[in-house]
């Protein structure tokens, strides 16, 4: 497969890779994955090492592929609000009882 320079520049900077999903994805997402690129990419690692132990052969798997496919909305709406960044305490003012007795 040829690779145009492009794809070996995402191939070599793979942060720069990573950051280049972010900007299709919602300010929350964005904020939340931004700071999880070494999460992602040691899911990465993992699948690399999952293929070559599958073929025995060197991995062919990219990053920009494995990006492609990475269910970034789902891990996202999968966390609970507090695990997203929201918290509903801090926008809703706080109540309070009147004792009418």
């Amino acid at each position: 497969m040829a690779h145009t320079g492009g794809s070996l520049f995402l191939q070599d900077n793979p942060q720069a890779a990573f950051r280049s999903f972010l900007p299709g994805l919602s300010r929350p997402v964005r904020r939340q994955f931004g700071r999880q690129f070494g999460d992602v990419y040691g899911e990465y690692l993992g699948a690399l090492g999952q293929e070559s132990r599958k073929t025995g052969q060197l991995p062919e798997l990219q990053f920009t592929d494995f990006l492609q496919d990475f269910p970034f909305l789902q891990r996202f709406y999968g966390q609970s609000p507090q695990q997203r960044g929201f918290f509903p305490s801090s926008i809703v003012p706080k109540t309070r009882t009147l004792n009418l007795f």
